[in-house]
């Protein structure tokens, strides 16, 4: 399906406008250049299309060329050079994130846009930890240390468990043994006291 969607994307692409195809790998630096015939715009945005997903804007830069802003993705990524009318835009640094479709807006304040300069960018590698640039990435470490603790504990605390029933057990058919015969030494015999004898009366004596 998402090779089906490219495919639909990029035949759109090249109906409206001349699409270039850019191949690079994880790491790599791409320079797309941006350029357009006329001239009295403000501005030009270079925009990222994805999939069912909203434009994001890898850089504008503006009529003065002073200053660039790069988008939240791309930032410390970004170099221009050249003129409004005529420059190239390098983004360092690709991920398989970077994969898709650049495409070049000038733009007219308030509402004009004009697109030149189409690109598909195919980055090849391995799609990096979804972290924001700039986010610092011990959240990760701390999950694999809580994952590795909850693996842990799954361990021992049956064999807790069953150490503990088997005790239990041994307690309870001790418990139920039937008491052996009585020693001698705590049978005591009971003696009755002896009958005194009476003095003999006078009818004994006659």
């Amino acid at each position: 399906m998402n090779l089906l969607g490219w495919f639909a994307m990029s035949l759109c692409l090249c109906v409206n406008a001349e699409t270039n195809a850019v191949w690079r790998d994880s790491g790599d630096n791409v320079t797309l250049g941006c350029s357009s015939c006329d001239k009295g715009y403000d501005g030009m945005y270079l925009y990222l299309y994805r999939e069912h997903k909203p434009r994001i804007q890898v850089v504008y830069y503006p009529d003065s060329g002073d200053e660039t802003t790069p988008g939240d993705a791309f930032i410390e990524r970004i170099q221009t050079n050249g003129s409004l009318s005529k420059h190239t835009v390098t983004i360092s640094t690709l991920s398989v994130n970077d994969s898709g479709f650049y495409k070049c807006v000038y733009v007219t304040f308030p509402s004009g846009e004009t697109s030149c300069s189409n690109y598909i960018l195919f980055v090849r590698g391995v799609a990096p930890c979804p972290c924001p640039l700039g986010y610092d990435k011990s959240p990760c470490r701390v999950f694999i240390i809580v994952a590795a603790f909850t693996a842990c504990m799954l361990v021992t605390i049956p064999f807790i468990l069953l150490v503990i029933s088997r005790q239990q057990v041994r307690r309870w058919s001790s418990s139920r043994r039937v008491p052996g015969p009585l020693s001698n030494d705590n049978v005591y015999e009971v003696m009755s006291p002896a009958r005194e004898e009476l003095p003999p009366g006078p009818c004994a004596s006659a």
